[in-house]
């Protein structure tokens, strides 16, 4: 989706990918990531790095929780969660927030309860 700008490009949004520590098989492979990371971090300014964990699918909810303590510490209005296999169309979604921003506290989401 970061290949459509006008799904994304909207004043006030910012676009933050947050990864955690890493830890590469072999000092090699972790210095490898760590570069590319950081060239993109350079390039892109779209990088927010949380070393309180280890980036790993088990360790999903530290990293939401350490997502929520950054957006808070850094004064966001809104924070959304998705996941990279996702297209997500924050036009639509900015235009529905402005209608609903008075609400104190809004989640928004599907909660699928017949699992």
């Amino acid at each position: 989706w970061m290949h459509f700008p006008e799904t994304f490009r909207l004043d006030g949004v910012e676009i933050k990918f947050f990864i955690g520590a890493i830890n590469g098989s072999n000092q090699t492979e972790h210095d490898n990531m760590e570069l590319r990371i950081q060239d993109e971090m350079v390039a892109n300014n779209d990088i927010a790095r949380l070393g309180s964990f280890i980036e790993s699918y088990h360790n999903l909810t530290l990293k939401t929780i350490a997502m929520v303590k950054y957006v808070h510490d850094s004064d966001y209005d809104v924070m959304m969660k998705c996941d990279d296999d996702t297209f997500p169309r924050l036009d639509v979604i900015a235009r529905v927030l402005e209608k609903r921003m008075s609400t104190d506290s809004l989640f928004m989401g599907h909660l699928k309860s017949d699992v």
